[in-house]
């Protein structure tokens, strides 16, 4: 390969590369942008109300049963939103 032609596009790497490196990264969990910190990823909270759902797993936690039970409870009420968050 052309040496004169190789240090221009190792050049051009380094620059491409220095000027990413000069973008902070997004605060948060997401890497695609603060809107995406919420919903989801907030912590969840056990509801009163969300039904008689009892789905059996194997944990020795009894909120990690709650929590799941819940969870099925809400995604069958469509409460899409809540359920991910339990």
């Amino acid at each position: 390969m052309n040496r004169p032609l190789l240090r221009s596009w190792l050049l051009v790497v380094a620059i491409a590369v220095a000027a990413h490196a000069d973008h902070p990264q997004p605060t948060g969990h997401s890497v695609h942008g603060e809107a995406y910190n919420e919903g989801p990823r907030q912590k969840a909270q056990l509801m009163p109300g969300m039904g008689g759902v009892h789905f059996p797993i194997e944990s020795k936690q009894v909120l990690a049963q709650k929590f799941f039970n819940q969870g099925i409870g809400q995604l069958h009420g469509f409460f899409y939103f809540e359920a991910e968050r339990s």
